[in-house]
């Protein structure tokens, strides 16, 4: 008995352990992308990292209790585990200085990376990156307070694409 004990804290202690060495390394990812993006000069490298945070960010998913009635999360994650992992740094893509824009992010809004899909370095203006700080806030709200990363774009192409998706609300569609 005191062997099926001793056996059974051994093993639950273990699984805690690994639980919590394994927490999501959100944060991290985002401190170090924000460096890298800050630092780099070339639009193909920056839509090079672009890409990479984004699908390495695919791991989390949203928490479905900060849910807004706009369609819009506070984009808090969750790992695989439910542990909470803190906010995303957005990505935007904008035509034409801002006249039209779609969010994308892959898990809240599956319908707009069609657009990213089609962003190459020849079909960008310009990247901007908005800091973490009050000024992506007044800008884009209280979610992008780990600061936002802005694709401009003047493609015609990419302009039919985001007319394409839904405009309401819930397609993370702003006009």
């Amino acid at each position: 008995m005191k062997f099926t004990l001793v056996i059974f804290l051994l093993t639950f202690l273990q699984g805690f352990s690994q639980q919590n060495l394994e927490k999501c390394s959100l944060e991290k990812d985002n401190l170090e992308f924000v460096l890298k993006i800050k630092n780099e000069n070339s639009l193909a490298n920056k839509l090079e990292l672009i890409t990479n945070k984004i699908y390495r960010d695919t791991i989390y998913k949203p928490d479905s209790t900060y849910f807004k009635n706009r369609g819009y999360f506070d984009n808090e994650y969750l790992d695989n585990l439910n542990n909470k992992c803190g906010k995303k740094v957005l990505l935007f893509v904008f035509y034409k200085k801002g006249k039209k824009m779609v969010q994308i992010d892959p898990l809240l809004f599956k319908e707009n990376q069609i657009v990213f899909e089609n962003m190459n370095v020849s079909n960008i203006e310009r990247i901007y990156f908005f800091e973490k700080n009050g000024q992506s806030q007044a800008i884009f709200g209280t979610f992008a307070s780990e600061g936002v990363v802005v694709i401009y774009t003047n493609d015609r192409k990419i302009k039919k694409l985001i007319n394409k998706i839904k405009t309401s609300a819930n397609s993370g569609l702003a006009q």
